[in-house]
């Protein structure tokens, strides 16, 4: 994973943690840990024109709504490659990419920009850009 280190206020002691906490993003089985640090009232807007896109008020309506939805329909469930992380305080940027398998035996081919603001390390609003056409391929394959 890249790292841009030269944003305000960072310290190598953030970059350490700002990458602990997006590398549970890469394995189904630590994805709760991430949300670990996200708060519980974050204010999520996932952007788009699909079926996800929206404003989620809380940690458990995105869960529930985006990650509960889309992980059923991965073979290897659901799993981000970080890129690149632009870690500042308070705000971190990160680049992805979905390392995921549909269970109709494609690749889902998403890329992901997550403009994450932090307040006391725990996430508090993100803005998520995604490909809507990727997004609305996959749930067309896929949900039934």
């Amino acid at each position: 994973m890249d790292v841009t280190p030269s944003l305000s206020n960072t310290t190598e002691e953030l970059i350490g943690k700002r990458q602990a906490l997006f590398a549970n993003l890469e394995t189904p089985e630590t994805i709760p840990r991430f949300f670990e640090g996200v708060a519980d009232n974050v204010s999520w807007t996932l952007h788009g024109n699909h079926s996800l896109a929206g404003e989620y008020t809380s940690k458990q309506s995105f869960i529930n709504q985006v990650i509960n939805r889309l992980g059923p329909m991965m073979r290897n469930g659901l799993r981000f490659q970080i890129n690149r992380l632009h870690v500042g305080s308070p705000v971190t940027v990160a680049e992805m990419e979905s390392t995921s398998v549909g269970m109709d035996g494609a690749p889902y081919d998403q890329i992901y920009a997550w403009i994450c603001t932090f307040e006391n390390g725990t996430i508090v609003n993100v803005h998520a850009y995604v490909d809507s056409v990727a997004v609305i391929d996959f749930l067309r394959r896929n949900e039934g």
